[in-house]
């Protein structure tokens, strides 16, 4: 079991994804935009294995959560989602989070098998 810290401004997405991981046992807790997302991690102090994070959000948008995150802890897994938007394709987008510090991402929509087996990727590559 992995705790995760879900972002993502769209509560719809938050609950479906925080069911998928639910049910398969993960521990998730939630943030509604990256502002939030970043002040839960840094009160966390390491206790999240998992960070997935959306890309486009108000304030504080997924590229700078991310690289936020990343400089706070190296070692935690990051996941980037998108569904692409007004910058372009979600997988032009998602490449582009690689650079900054995600380790997986994955496209809106995926399906529960592709997010669990990024979160296992995520995980093992935490605790490595």
């Amino acid at each position: 079991m992995a705790h995760i810290l879900l972002i993502d401004d769209n509560e719809m997405i938050r609950e479906t994804v925080n069911d998928m991981l639910a049910s398969a046992g993960h521990g998730v807790e939630e943030a509604f935009d990256g502002i939030d997302g970043i002040e839960k991690f840094e009160q966390g102090h390491g206790k999240y294995d998992v960070v997935i994070s959306d890309i486009f959000m108000p304030g504080e948008d997924g590229i700078g959560t991310i690289r936020r995150i990343r400089h706070d802890d190296p070692d935690v897994g990051i996941i980037a989602i998108s569904g692409g938007g007004q910058a372009g394709s979600a997988q032009d987008v998602l490449r582009m989070t690689i650079a900054l510090g995600a380790d997986y991402t994955l496209a809106k929509p995926f399906s529960r098998t592709q997010l669990l087996s990024t979160v296992t990727k995520a995980t093992i590559k935490h605790h490595k």
